[in-house]
């Protein structure tokens, strides 16, 4: 346990720092109901993700995580910034995170759940913009259970 808490540090404080973006949520709009999906997604999410890292890895998440992990991991340990698109750029931002805190997958992990929050928020302002606010509980608990969105997230 405590080699995880050493080496898994960063993605730790990420994943309550996720949480405390909920409940900020929550205190600025005072919706119950949406920051409660938010915050069981967000939940489910962490779940999925420790549950690949510690346990067993979750069918259909095999190969692209781990990949994406150990190519950032071998960039961050000495290959120089250039400036790319698509997946050398993810692979880059996530080499930068490993060169400051460390290499460790549920920092990877929770990169993503991390942005897979905001993109909750930017779908909840487009549902604002369209002005059917009244359907965005069941958007984005469509949304935020896909099997791909929730397994590779």
């Amino acid at each position: 346990m405590e080699e995880i808490i050493l080496t898994d540090w960063s993605g730790i404080l990420l994943m309550f720092l996720t949480f405390l973006i909920v409940y900020k949520h929550w205190k600025v709009n005072e919706n119950n109901k949406l920051s409660f999906v938010l915050g069981l997604l967000l939940l489910l999410h962490h779940i999925a993700a420790i549950i690949n890292i510690y346990f067993f890895t979750l069918p259909g998440a095999e190969g692209d995580p781990l990949k994406f992990y150990y190519v950032a991991k071998n960039w961050a340990a000495g290959e120089e910034f250039v400036l790319a698109v698509g997946t050398k750029f993810y692979i880059q931002f996530l080499g930068v995170f490993f060169r400051i805190f460390g290499p460790s997958k549920l920092l990877s992990e929770e990169l993503s759940i991390l942005f897979f929050l905001f993109s909750c928020f930017i779908l909840i302002k487009f549902v604002g913009l369209l002005e059917i606010k009244e359907y965005i509980i069941p958007i984005l608990l469509i949304y935020g259970l896909l099997p791909t969105n929730l397994i590779f997230c």
